[in-house]
Formats: structure tokens, sequence, C-alpha cells
């Protein structure tokens, strides 16, 4: 006989718990280390590049303002909640919006109840227009300006629709343990690990998001030989 799964709505419930805690304090450290490594990569970015791409992020802030506020903003910021959700295996319930507010239902089982937290802060932090434009760089186009200028708007958009919304107001930040300053941490971690990533590629193609990484993979290997 087949049973089906226990699941429980997310509504109102109090979220974050280790799991949560150990992604804040590993995002939190490659953050911090991108943070200290990426300024030799930034100086070698030449004028053109780093004008392509601010151009692109301020286009990308003002298509916001002309298209995206209202019920359009609000449906994206339920529709990233939703998409982490079904993401990590949650059934989505129902979602609804207007001009001013909105709202997305949705149960969790316990193998998912650990992700609760990360889905109340995917509005936040999920670089929604930013990712899809990344198949640039699988194109014969991805080193030219006009790319750049594409993931530009990318993530002006992206900047605008999750940092808008962020404030105490907000239930998706004041019900995760730890408060309010804890989602902020978690949604800033993030968004300094995209931006430096974004910032290496624009400054210096594959060669400085490598460099990143391998900073990155030098810490970790630096940590773990001091551990033993």
């Amino acid at each position: 006989m087949f049973f089906k799964k226990k699941e429980k709505d997310v509504t109102g419930q109090k979220m974050g718990g280790l799991s949560f805690y150990l992604a804040l304090i590993s995002l939190s450290i490659i953050a911090s280390v991108n943070i200290l490594n990426i300024f030799p990569v930034l100086i070698t970015g030449t004028t053109e590049r780093w004008l392509a791409f601010l151009f692109g992020v301020a286009t990308g802030a003002s298509i916001y303002s002309l298209l995206l506020e209202g019920s359009t903003h609000v449906f994206i910021h339920e529709l990233k909640h939703a998409i982490v959700a079904a993401l990590v295996g949650n059934r989505i319930k129902d979602m609804k919006f207007d001009t001013e507010s909105g709202h997305l239902r949705y149960s969790f089982s316990k193998r998912t109840a650990h992700f609760n937290a990360m889905i109340a802060l995917a509005p936040y932090w999920l670089p929604l227009f930013t990712v899809p434009s990344l198949l640039l760089l699988f194109t014969p186009y991805r080193e030219s300006w006009s790319s750049l200028l594409i993931f530009g708007i990318a993530y002006g958009i992206d900047l605008i629709t999750g940092g808008k919304d962020i404030g105490r107001h907000q239930t998706d930040l004041t019900l995760i343990r730890g408060g309010f300053f804890i989602g902020l941490i978690y949604i800033l971690s993030w968004h300094t690990i995209i931006l430096t990533y974004l910032l290496a590629w624009v400054c210096n193609g594959t060669e400085g998001v490598w460099y990143l990484a391998m900073a990155l993979w030098e810490q970790v290997i630096w940590w773990v030989m001091r551990v033993n």
C-alpha cells in the first residue's frame, strides 16, 4: 500500500533551521573571499567594456520604471517564490497578485522543509533575468559589447526588482529565524557573489571568472589543510 506524504502549508510559519544557517555562513564566506580578490580583475577592464555594461544596467533600471511597475512587479516577486518552491519539489497551491500586493501558497513535506527560508527570500536574490542572458556565453558573440549590454540590462532589472521590496514590512524577511538582519545578510551575500562573478566576466571574460573561482578554491584548500 502506498501512503501519500504528509504536507503542510507554509503560510505564517517561522523559517530557517540548521541547513539555512550553514548556507548563510557559506554564502557569506564566498562573498567575502570574492570581495577580497575581485580588485585585481577590476583593473583589467577596458573603458569600452565598462561603459557597455553600465549603460546596460541603467537601461535595465529604466525598463523596470517604464514597464515593470505595479502588478507586473508583484507578479515577478511571486513568480520567484514559485520557481524556487517548485524546483525543490513543493506543490504550488495558488498565486495571487494585484498592483499593490501578492501572495503565494505552497505545501511542503518534511523532506523539503529546510528549503522554506530560501524560498521566502528568493524574490530578493534570484537573478531571474540574468540567468537566461548567460546563454550568450555559449554563442560566438559572448565577448562582444552587445552581450555586455544585454548582461547589464538583465542585471539592472534583477537589481531593481530584487532590492525594491526589501524592508521590515516584508514577512518574507521577518519570519526568518533571527529576524530581518539575518535575512538581509543572506540576500546581500547572494548579490555580492552574483555581482563579483558578473564583473569578473565584464572585465576579463573567462579568465576573470576563472581567476575568481581559483582564488576561492585556494582559500578552501588553505582552510582544509589548517584543519587537518
